[in-house]
């Protein structure tokens, strides 16, 4: 018989977080801006040496006011939910955009035998279970299927920023919160199947390095430009640029050392625009570190497509998702890969002349 559930209480005005893997669970709605996602991304690659960008998120909306802007009169116990993701073959100039959404039940979201977060909406299904030692993730669209195990989950990162609390910061404007916790640097293989159009399909197994994030909150901000570095040294940083300037800023040292940091300045080298959306977005970034990085505070990404977005048309939202070059301005040597999103130029007030354009 399965073991009743309940989403887990969370209180942003009394914040406190349990053990990264029962967060892991769903959370329940505390507020009309309640929201929270289950996020991977990884730089992989097949057996032949081809590269691949996957993204993949798994995201709730069990807030009444998110509901309402998703065109939902709030059901007790129900909430929005999408299954979003993104397949980049970079060398087949492959990109594919994975979307789907429902309406679901609570009580639909989790499994406790498994320790697992899921949800079956339209054409898509995921299953991403939260192991002792290890995650695994499935998940089917239509054109493409994960299957994906992940190491090294132990090693959590809780975020922290000027409110001093750790796991949780402000997420944009001074009364949105969010708590947030990363697993930068969980070694990654399985396999990645993508149907092709004459209805064959490829079956290709790869490994990498993925980046995981959880977080959940009361917050309506999605308006930021989000870093993260993938050195090939093992060295990982984050950084959260929001549109009203505030940030959150981590360096995970190669060893392991945890260092935060904000004032970072970030500068605008191109934008991008939404296929379907058509907002632009900032596209390729230098960074000055106020902290030294791997040896020097001078970074710039150069993406590989501008075609890596992540399109919510019921809310007329863009966000550039994709990877890029790391290089380390100090030596113009490449140094890793940097995945980064981005969001509206207007927005964000980042667009050419804009007040925060660098």
């Amino acid at each position: 018989m399965s073991k009743a559930f309940s989403p887990l209480t969370f209180d942003v005005r009394s914040p406190v977080v349990r053990s990264a893997r029962e967060e892991w669970k769903p959370h329940a709605r505390m507020s009309e801006k309640s929201y929270e996602w289950w996020y991977v991304t990884v730089y992989a690659y097949d057996s032949s040496g081809r590269s691949y960008f996957l993204f993949f998120d798994l995201v709730n909306y069990p807030g009444d006011g998110w509901q309402k802007r998703f065109g939902h009169e709030p059901v007790d116990g129900h909430r929005f939910v999408h299954i979003v993701g993104m397949v980049s073959d970079y060398e087949r100039q492959d990109f594919r955009q994975l979307y789907e959404f429902g309406y679901l039940p609570d009580t639909s979201l989790w499994s406790e035998e498994e320790h697992a977060v899921k949800a079956d909406v339209g054409k898509a299904k995921a299953h991403w279970s939260y192991g002792e030692q290890h995650m695994d993730l499935r998940a089917e669209f239509n054109d493409v299927h994960l299957r994906l195990r992940f190491d090294n989950t132990n090693e959590v990162v809780w975020h922290q920023d000027k409110l001093g609390v750790e796991g949780m910061i402000q997420q944009g404007a001074e009364d949105d919160f969010s708590f947030y916790y990363s697993l930068m640097r969980a070694p990654t293989s399985g396999r990645l199947s993508l149907k092709d159009a004459n209805g064959s399909w490829r079956h290709l197994q790869i490994s990498g390095s993925s980046w995981i994030d959880r977080q959940w909150g009361d917050f309506y901000s999605l308006t930021w430009e989000w870093t993260s570095f993938r050195f090939d040294n093992g060295a990982r940083l984050h950084l959260y640029n929001f549109y009203n300037g505030h940030q959150e800023g981590v360096y995970l040292t190669a060893d392991g050392e945890v260092r935060r940091f904000d004032t970072a300045i970030v500068r605008q080298n191109g934008y991008a625009k939404a296929p379907k959306i058509r907002t632009w977005v900032s596209w390729g970034w230098s960074y000055e570190f106020p902290i030294e990085i791997e040896g020097s505070r001078f970074f710039t990404v150069e993406p590989y497509s501008a075609k890596e977005f992540l399109e919510v048309p019921e809310i007329d939202y863009a966000l550039y998702e994709g990877a890029g070059r790391l290089i380390d301005e100090r030596t113009r040597e490449l140094v890793g890969v940097s995945v980064n999103e981005s969001a509206d130029i207007r927005k964000m007030e980042n667009g050419p002349y804009g007040a925060r354009q660098r």
